[in-house]
């Protein structure tokens, strides 16, 4: 091994890892795992020639709480309905967890010239990305024609566009933090409205509604920081215990929602499948059904009848996060998953410095949080990952303080 006195420098890899995440998220989504996976091979690289470990100093409470909830989904297997994917995923995890780990911790140790750097390749990056969507939107879809080689004639539809609408309306919010600095309050909340622009162009509604939601919690955050993450582990908990009660307010929330003409198709769809998942959930409510077994749960492929038979009642996954966690993992998974959500809101004012920036990345827990809970299946490898670098970028455009100990 060839040791370098010297601590080890992360920056290239953030710069690059910046500059990439949103071209990848609006043309290859799910080459978004690559993302995750390559940077953390690169420091797992720069550590070994450095003579260095990148468990040194680190706090073992959050990986500790992982690697249980990894355990534990590995152990249904004994259990679980679909015992080969149960583990499949559980492996599937280790690499994904580990990676994660190594970029977090790396995030930390960045130098100011690091920090700068990485948020001048996410602009970079983010531009380009928004310019390249508007043009999709504009052309229905003509780039991506051009990448599948079906010419300039021909047209796609923007669904592939679904992912970096959720992508984007996360990122925005370190975006956000870099404008505020370099520009000022004016330049960034113009940034915001441009991107609120062009996800009014593309399908989902999640993305646009996280938005908006975002940039109400990201004034409460900024002036009462401490109120923000009470509000966040406490409204995480409540949605957690009422889950048993689903089958009891769902339907009474979806009518209410309906008189006032509030909701849309989309909408009373997730109603029917939390109904469904909650009801599932509470026949196995200690142990679960099985890590990943949301997909072969017994009736999952029912009508919704009160949707005109025009949708299944749980169609491979429940979009719901805490949902799938209790379906599939029971108590000790959403337990495990609490106490690691609590303990990060706890810590991170030792590791993001400055109103700001607390603000910033309460709010991009915030906005995961609600993308979560409407949208995609928890154990999907790009969702994952892109969390893990969403986190490190996080600390690394932040003010953190490298000097205290890792995460």
């Amino acid at each position: 091994m060839i040791k370098d006195t010297k601590a080890p420098d992360f920056g290239n890899v953030f710069v690059a890892t910046a500059a990439v995440i949103l071209p990848l998220a609006a043309f290859a989504p799910l080459a978004i795992a690559w993302a995750a996976a390559i940077p953390a091979l690169w420091i797992a690289l720069i550590y070994f020639r450095s003579g260095r470990y990148p468990w040194a100093g680190r706090a073992w409470l959050i990986p500790a709480a992982f690697a249980a909830l990894i355990a534990y989904g590995a152990l249904t297997t004994i259990w679980s309905i679909t015992p080969d994917r149960s583990q499949d995923i559980a492996i599937r995890l280790v690499p994904i967890i580990l990676g994660g780990w190594l970029l977090v911790g790396a995030a930390a140790q960045l130098d100011a010239r690091a920090r700068q750097r990485t948020a001048t390749a996410l602009v970079i990056g983010s531009g380009v990305t928004l310019i390249l969507i508007a043009v999709e939107i504009a052309t229905g879809g003509l780039i991506k024609s051009l990448l599948l080689g079906k010419g300039f004639d021909a047209r796609e539809s923007l669904y592939h566009l679904n992912r970096a609408a959720s992508v984007v309306a996360v990122l925005i919010w370190p975006l956000w933090l870099t404008l505020v600095r370099r520009l000022g309050i004016a330049a960034a909340a113009g940034a915001a409205v441009l991107v609120a622009i062009i996800l009014l162009g593309l399908d989902p509604d999640t993305p646009l509604f996280v938005l908006f939601a975002g940039s109400v919690f990201l004034a409460f955050a900024y002036f009462a920081p401490q109120c923000a993450r009470l509000l966040l582990i406490a409204g995480l908990v409540a949605a957690a215990a009422g889950i048993p009660v689903y089958p009891e307010i769902l339907p009474a929330i979806d009518s209410t929602l309906v008189t006032l003409n509030l909701s849309d198709f989309t909408l009373q769809h997730r109603f029917a499948i939390w109904d469904f998942t909650a009801a599932k959930t509470m026949e196995h409510p200690l142990l679960g059904w099985g890590l990943g077994a949301s997909r072969a749960i017994p009736g999952a492929d029912g009508i919704a009848t009160q949707l005109g038979g025009r949708a299944e009642v749980l169609p491979l996954h429940p979009h719901n996060a805490l949902l799938q966690l209790w379906l599939e993992l029971g108590l000790p998974g959403i337990l495990l998953t609490i106490i690691a959500f609590v303990v990060i809101l706890i810590r991170i004012p030792r590791y993001i410095a400055g109103r700001k920036e607390l603000a910033m990345s309460l709010t991009v827990i915030f906005s995961v949080t609600l993308i979560a809970e409407l949208s995609y299946g928890l154990w999907q490898s790009w969702w994952l990952a892109f969390l893990w670098v969403l986190a490190a970028l996080t600390i690394a455009i932040a003010d953190g303080r490298s000097e205290r100990q890792e995460t």
